[in-house]
């Protein structure tokens, strides 16, 4: 794949240049956040004012080059904005604004979660590929976000219950468990509760999960039968987006 895509997450927004599905070039900005006594809406404007700058001072090497984009939160029926965010803002009129400040297309806003899977499919060094066994890929950043891969493809969104539903979003939330013991227990349960599913067989961790000093610290098993994978791929939700937009 090549080409520049979008990541924003809950707490920054990173863009990253592609060729050959491996990044060539990246530039990235915290979000602001959010002032005491400030509106969650006008929180949101000042987070989309932050990423119009941040795409204004990329050198793009095609002047007419979209933009792929990958997105927390929910998003509205066009996909052009983020109308509500369990860990941050939302982020009104995103594409709207974006085009009509720098003449840039990046829409439609893909969910994270979903690009998160296809990244690590299409990466070289990613989790995933075209033969592998049933699969939990989970990505850990302000939120989680988790991709399923069955038979050789990925199980559509709402034809399962989400890790929240299932009640262990909570302690699998990277702030729920960095400073303390890793959540060996919670990744167990939610094994065991996507068993149903399928016999999954495997379980990779990417995100914050893949942090440098931690690389070495997770167990290769899970539980009996059930692998325990970690990929530093930070790219992988970028990618994934560029990856939907081709």
């Amino acid at each position: 794949m090549r080409g520049t895509a979008l990541d924003i997450g809950g707490t920054r927004a990173r863009l990253l240049r592609f060729e050959a599905s491996v990044v060539t070039g990246q530039s990235e900005l915290w979000l602001p956040k959010r002032d005491e006594g400030e509106s969650v809406l006008q929180w949101g404007h000042r987070r989309v004012e932050a990423i119009v700058e941040l795409l204004s001072g990329w050198q793009f090497l095609d002047p007419d080059e979209q933009v792929a984009t990958s997105c927390a939160g929910r998003k509205d029926a066009e996909r052009e904005s983020v109308t509500e965010s369990n860990y941050a803002s939302p982020l009104p009129n995103l594409v709207k604004l974006v085009r009509k400040s720098t003449g840039r297309e990046i829409g439609p806003l893909f969910d994270d979660d979903v690009c998160a899977g296809w990244g690590h499919l299409q990466s070289p060094i990613g989790g995933l590929n075209p033969t592998s066994g049933p699969t939990i890929l989970l990505t850990a950043g302000t939120g989680l976000a988790e991709s399923l891969w069955v038979d050789g493809k990925f199980l559509a969104k709402g034809t399962y219950p989400r890790v929240y539903e299932l009640g262990l979003e909570e302690a699998l939330r990277t702030d729920a468990w960095r400073a303390a013991a890793l959540p060996l227990e919670a990744l167990r349960d939610l094994v065991k509760a996507r068993a149903a599913l399928a016999p999954f067989q495997r379980i990779v961790l990417s995100g914050r999960f893949a942090a440098p000093d931690l690389l070495q610290v997770w167990p290769k098993e899970l539980m009996p039968g059930v692998d325990l994978e970690v990929y530093p791929l930070e790219e992988g939700p970028a990618l994934g987006a560029l990856v939907l937009k081709s």
